[in-house]
């Protein structure tokens, strides 16, 4: 019976809310027939629910104040049984679900009455299952199951309406247990984890003992030293092809653009070698036309970890280009035409990503595609475009230059986003492998 009981809350909620379209009179009848049936807790429910969508069913107000009368009785006596049989935290279940009832009926303007004995008996059932749970939560505290710990402690807060003393008990346990949880992670070197477990111990409650918070903090401050690693991120590089098909130094934008937007604002357990120092001794161990070698630009520069990015594709592709025939004049008066074209140009451009080790070996490898287009138009002539009356904006059209300043303008928009993924990507990789 008892372990029926301790279940009743879990099983009627999801029935209740399946009949949330039920009309106001089935709901009744649902509520009749489960009073009826000796099933007191559903029968308010379904009366509640009637309610809900008619606050004049005087039937449903009757039958609510019925069904409760019966719950009351049942729910409290469950409860005694339970603290007869040492259980507390099973009797303050019963009460959670009386008072819980008694909010749902208050919400639709029904005032559930309670006996004398209820609040004391009520309280005395939460005060033991606070004191048990605190208790249980102390022994698992000790045995180093800190998640368990950490859940008794919070049973007390959120489910058993403690008096401010006792919050404060529970929320001090908490911050305890968090405290010793980070220092075990720390002593096994999981130091992210470690780090995480003492800023919690900050977050459970302002009120936290000032030795707790002062002993989070510095495990922070020991956990962040101790995991901390060293990126040094070689010169941008890039494939022969992609610098034939460049129309702009992309290679040095893609450099300045992670060394100004990103490299200097890395995550917490990652620090960025100096770029231009790294860059010194990349010239000095790996002269250009020479093969890089990653370990000893890691070594000499106090690294963890190399990074090397190269741009290895660029392809432009023209789209929807529409072709329209155009009257015009030569200078010495000849009636002729030209093509203008118009559509969209798209470019797609590649970055390969190599993370190297502290020994020189490529430990991992990543691509980043970042993609754009743009709307273009330009003129074409049969003879030489000189020869014709044209006003300043259509001569623009027949400069070579200006299509080419367009086309590099909207491959340099493309080095944003791919420097975004680039240095997301490297600082995902490197913080994966810190423990």
């Amino acid at each position: 019976m008892n372990a029926r009981r301790t279940y009743l809350w879990a099983a009627v909620l999801p029935l209740v809310f399946s009949l949330g379209c039920a009309s106001a009179g089935k709901r009744l009848e649902q509520g009749m027939e489960a009073e009826a049936g000796g099933d007191y807790h559903t029968a308010a429910y379904r009366y509640i629910q009637a309610l809900e969508k008619d606050r004049s069913l005087a039937e449903a107000r009757d039958g609510l104040l019925s069904a409760w009368e019966s719950a009351l009785a049942q729910g409290t006596a469950f409860a005694r049984e339970r603290m007869s049989e040492g259980d507390p935290v099973g009797a303050a279940g019963e009460y959670r679900q009386l008072d819980a009832l008694r909010r749902d009926a208050r919400d639709v303007g029904v005032s559930l009455p309670t006996t004398d004995r209820y609040a004391p008996e009520r309280r005395a059932a939460l005060d033991g299952a606070i004191a048990e749970l605190m208790d249980r939560g102390d022994g698992l505290r000790r045995d180093g199951r800190w998640n368990d710990a950490r859940s008794a402690f919070r049973r007390v807060v959120d489910e058993m309406d403690p008096v401010d003393s006792q919050r404060q008990a529970s929320l001090e346990a908490q911050a305890l247990v968090l405290l010793e949880w980070a220092e075990s992670d720390a002593e096994q070197r999981r130091h992210r984890a470690a780090f995480q477990r003492a800023g919690e111990v900050l977050e459970v409650s302002p009120d936290v003992p000032q030795d707790l918070a002062s002993a989070a903090l510095r495990l922070q401050e020991e956990t962040l030293s101790a995991g901390l690693r060293v990126v040094a991120v070689f010169p941008v590089g890039s494939t022969p092809d992609f610098g034939r098909a460049s129309l702009t130094d992309l290679q040095s934008q893609l450099s300045d653009f992670l060394e100004t937007e990103y490299w200097q604002r890395p995550p917490l357990f990652v620090a960025v070698a100096e770029p231009a120092r790294v860059r010194q001794i990349a010239r000095r161990v790996s002269p250009p036309g020479t093969p890089l070698r990653p370990q000893l630009v890691v070594s000499e520069a106090g690294a963890d970890f190399g990074v090397l990015v190269e741009l290895v594709e660029l392809e432009g592709e023209e789209r929807n280009v529409r072709a329209m025939r155009r009257a015009a004049r030569t200078r010495s008066g000849a009636d002729t035409a030209y093509t203008v074209e118009d559509g969209r140009i798209g470019y797609t451009m590649v970055a390969e990503v190599t993370l190297f080790d502290e020994r020189g070996i490529r430990v991992e490898s990543f691509r980043v595609r970042n993609e754009g287009s743009e709307d273009f138009r330009r003129a074409r002539y049969d003879g030489s475009p000189e020869e014709l009356e044209l006003g300043r904006g259509d001569r623009l059209l027949f400069n070579p230059g200006e299509e080419r300043r367009q086309r590099g303008l909207l491959q340099s928009s493309l080095i944003g986003d791919l420097g975004r993924e680039i240095a997301e990507g490297v600082f995902e990789r490197v913080i994966r492998r810190i423990p």
